[in-house]
């Protein structure tokens, strides 16, 4: 680290979302956040070998040429040319001081988030259905809440199921009272139903995607079938999107939509397929705890932009603590960092199905097939 880094001194800052999700005056301190963003050594890392490498890319500058990518060589000479008037003493210091900045940049944006005030503090909706780990969270409209009729406007409303992923926690759904898909669908006078899967216990960590599909999310849409008395439109999110597809095949009659936001479904596409050799030496690791833990998740992620987390938390320390995207930033990062091991056998089935065959690709490609033949 840095010697001539300093540590900012951070009062406690009033809240522009105040009564969204944040712990209001006069509370007891808020303890401060685990460590983040995960896998945090892997991004210190990363961090500083980016800055640390432009002090040894510029010792051997000189005599570099042949060992630069052949698309660098033009750039890079020219570089070159325009530090060539400059005193390669005085030269070397400034980039060293620049590098020393640019990681305390991203330092001083970690501590800011970390001692950041914001709490995510929302009203729990109901559960009105347990399975296991797993439970269906029952979002009530003021309209429904004044006349306790859930068929108000049934002509025009429709119930809807929404489906998150396994990895992540649904509250990205419902991150606070304004910013909440699951609230507005549900001021709108839909009976909104979201399926949240929990945190695997010792059941769900021998699950396979069967068990959830077939098992859990069938079971979950026929709760909310009986409750309505008629089906209901599914809403599968990231990999939930994955996991309602099977449904419309296996029970066509329990829906009578599906709508999917943030959907892979092309698992070789450009960026991902760099993940291949990446992820084989996952399979010992899910092997020996029975899960795909959460920081192995993350960096899974962390492959397709391994500078993205070193951009944002650069930017996220420049902004006013106090402003609107500031809070915003940290409600979106305590959820990213908030996520859930996949259980052993259903990460071996999207490491080999998904990532490895592209599975979901391939069948979608073949149903598109069929429906152009007619049959």
């Amino acid at each position: 680290m840095p010697s001539h880094r300093k540590t900012k001194n951070r009062p406690t800052l009033p809240d522009p979302l105040a009564g969204r999700g944040q712990a209001q005056e006069n509370h007891p301190p808020i303890p401060r956040r685990p460590p983040g963003p995960r896998p945090l050594l892997l991004h210190l890392m990363t961090a500083w070998n980016l800055w640390q490498s432009s002090r040894n890319a510029f010792v051997f500058s000189k005599n570099a040429s042949l060992l630069w990518h052949p698309k660098m060589r033009n750039p890079l000479a020219a570089l070159q040319d325009e530090a060539a008037p400059l005193d390669p003493a005085l030269l070397a210091v400034a980039l060293a001081r620049e590098a020393d900045h640019r990681f305390a940049a991203f330092l001083d944006g970690i501590e800011a988030y970390r001692d950041h005030p914001y709490r995510r503090n929302v009203p729990a909706p109901a559960a009105v259905w347990r399975e296991g780990a797993t439970q269906l969270l029952f979002y009530k409209s003021p309209s429904q809440g004044r006349t306790g009729n859930r068929r108000l406007n049934s002509k025009t409303s429709v119930p809807i199921v929404v489906v998150p992923s396994l990895i992540n926690k649904s509250y990205i759904l419902d991150l606070d009272t304004e910013t909440s898909l699951l609230r507005f669908l549900s001021r709108q006078g839909h009976p909104t139903y979201l399926v949240d899967w929990g945190k695997p216990g010792p059941k769900e960590l021998k699950f396979t995607l069967e068990d959830y599909i077939a098992g859990r999310l069938h079971r979950s849409i026929e709760e909310v079938v009986a409750r309505e008395g008629r089906p209901p439109v599914l809403l599968g999110y990231c990999m939930g999107g994955l996991l309602t597809l099977p449904i419309s095949l296996l029970r066509p009659d329990l829906i009578v939509g599906m709508s999917l936001l943030a959907t892979p479904w092309d698992f070789h596409a450009e960026g991902i397929t760099r993940l291949g050799a990446f992820l084989k030496g996952f399979e010992a690791a899910i092997a020996g705890v029975g899960e795909l833990p959460i920081d192995l998740i993350q960096s899974m992620f962390f492959a397709l932009d391994p500078l993205l987390v070193v951009r944002k938390f650069v930017r996220f320390g420049s902004l006013n603590p106090t402003s609107k995207q500031a809070y915003q930033f940290v409600a979106v990062e305590d959820w990213l960092n908030d996520g859930v091991a996949l259980a052993g056998p259903v990460a071996q089935t999207c490491l080999h199905d998904w990532y490895g065959s592209n599975a979901p690709a391939k069948r979608m490609a073949t149903r598109i097939l069929l429906s152009i033949l007619g049959k």
